[in-house]
């Protein structure tokens, strides 16, 4: 009984990546996109909190389901940068006025890094 289930499964998974009545794989007539084709690398935008103290950062959303990383750095090449967010919010509250910069994560797939703001 085990052997008759693995054999249907097999001719099942064969099945369908064959076109009936013919041994040539089908091929999509519609393109196939990755994750990474949707990716958008997001925008980041920061200032003052008029009301309290720190900096107010925020970016545009990338994909649905992403998650983010927010990085802080003394200078603007980012070397000894420090990873001080990663989840899935848009906005961010800083402490210190420094270079900053976002990049969204998806399945793997990493975006570019966003534009760098200095606060």
């Amino acid at each position: 009984m085990k052997n008759i289930l693995i054999i249907i499964i097999t001719l099942l998974l064969i099945q369908g990546c064959f076109k009936l009545g013919n041994n040539k794989a089908s091929t999509p007539t519609d393109p196939v996109y990755t994750p990474i084709d949707s990716l958008i690398t997001p925008t980041l935008t920061g200032g003052k909190v008029i009301d309290g103290p720190g900096y107010s950062l925020w970016w545009s959303r990338s994909k649905d389901g992403c998650t983010y990383q927010l990085e802080e750095s003394y200078s603007d090449d980012f070397i000894g940068s420090a990873l001080i967010y990663s989840g899935s919010d848009r906005v961010y509250t800083a402490q210190h006025s420094n270079y900053y910069r976002v990049r969204a994560i998806y399945l793997g797939f990493v975006s570019d890094w966003s534009n760098v703001i200095a606060l």
